[in-house]
């Protein structure tokens, strides 16, 4: 499990308290894990990494107006995550 992702209807997507509240639940459930979030918008994309229910110092937020830019973003993630040994490749 890496996480959950969804749609906002706004331009620049911002979690709402039910999302903070399911993020809580998921990093609950997954204590010692790094775990990605993310907001697809109408103009922009963000992307939340959260690890040890630290939810007020997230890792990284990333942002792009590119489906593109966010994807190669995620990519890079997940890359230094199996590089580091906390995820197998296709696991």
């Amino acid at each position: 499990y890496l996480g959950t992702w969804h749609s906002h209807p706004q331009l620049t997507p911002i979690p709402s308290s039910t999302d903070e509240k399911d993020w809580q639940y998921c990093i609950e459930r997954n204590c010692n894990r790094r775990l990605f979030f993310i907001i697809v918008g109408i103009k922009e994309f963000k992307i939340y990494v959260i690890k040890n229910r630290d939810w007020d110092n997230p890792i990284k937020i990333e942002n792009s107006k590119s489906q593109k830019r966010i994807t190669e973003k995620l990519e890079l993630m997940l890359l230094e995550i199996r590089k580091s040994g906390k995820i197998k490749p296709n696991a």
